[in-house]
């Protein structure tokens, strides 16, 4: 669960270890362009908006709100779009997003809401159009379906501290977040509570699948490539070392016993 920078420092041809450089930061950088020959610019994902710095000499531009210069397609109308901020139960900050159903203001709800978690967990929802091939708000807006995108702790965008506060505690406080950003909505008149769904694609998927064993208050799941076997997927998943970092406590454990029992079976 590091964020994007890292030294290693003075004599890097012998020591091998890396230290984190975005520690403290506000908002992580996700990406280097080298683009006229000049100090490459760094992209920095800053909650639902997105930076561009000269790497060394500052700010070049900020995008905020893109999804209202997106050009219309063939007359398309698009769900109204709107930022969210909330509170978790510890009192930290949180950001969302809300779509509504297409030519639908928040006095004509409450509407039918699904939750849309990103995959990751290090990502985000930014504020953008959110037309995707994963399950999209923009396709919910035109079925009539309101949807709540939020950005939980272990997201992309609030600092390398809020990223790593999900390391082997995938399905704890963050499901929390998920689940505080949906009661306002439904105290406001925004959400029915009794048509409620939740989906997601990687982790989100997981997460869609964790949070009907969690709760009772949605009435559908729908669960894309999520991970239902988390020690399966650090001994024998594409990424696994990666997953250890993420998964529960407990998981790696597991593993060795799945690995021995792998081993055994192998060789008989």
């Amino acid at each position: 669960m590091r964020t994007c920078c890292a030294d290693r420092g003075p004599g890097a041809g012998t020591d091998q270890r890396h230290r984190n450089l975005t520690a403290g930061m506000p908002a992580c950088p996700v990406d280097l362009v080298q683009d006229d020959g000049d100090a490459p610019i760094m992209v920095v994902a800053t909650g639902l908006d997105t930076e561009f710095h000269r790497l060394g000499r500052g700010l070049l531009a900020r995008v905020t709100g893109g999804h209202r210069r997106q050009v219309s397609l063939g007359g398309v109308r698009w769900g109204h779009q709107e930022r969210l901020r909330y509170q978790a139960s510890d009192g930290l900050e949180l950001d969302a997003l809300l779509v509504l159903p297409v030519g639908r203001t928040r006095d004509d709800g409450p509407f039918p809401l699904i939750t849309l978690v990103h995959g990751g967990p290090y990502d985000r929802w930014a504020d953008e159009l959110q037309l995707q091939w994963v399950p999209s708000a923009q396709w919910f807006a035109h079925q009539g379906f309101a949807s709540f995108l939020p950005n939980p702790r272990g997201s992309l965008g609030r600092g390398h501290e809020v990223a790593a506060a999900v390391a082997g505690r995938v399905g704890q406080e963050e499901w929390h977040d998920i689940e505080t950003g949906i009661d306002p909505l439904i105290a406001r008149g925004v959400a029915d509570p009794e048509r409620l769904g939740i989906a997601g694609w990687s982790y989100g998927g997981f997460m869609a699948a964790w949070a009907t064993t969690r709760t009772d208050r949605f009435k559908a799941a729908l669960v894309g490539a999520g991970i239902s076997d988390w020690p399966k997927q650090i001994a024998h998943g594409e990424w696994g070392g990666a997953s250890r970092t993420a998964a529960p406590r407990g998981a790696a454990l597991r593993t060795r016993r799945l690995s021995r029992r792998g081993a055994l079976a192998a060789a008989a």
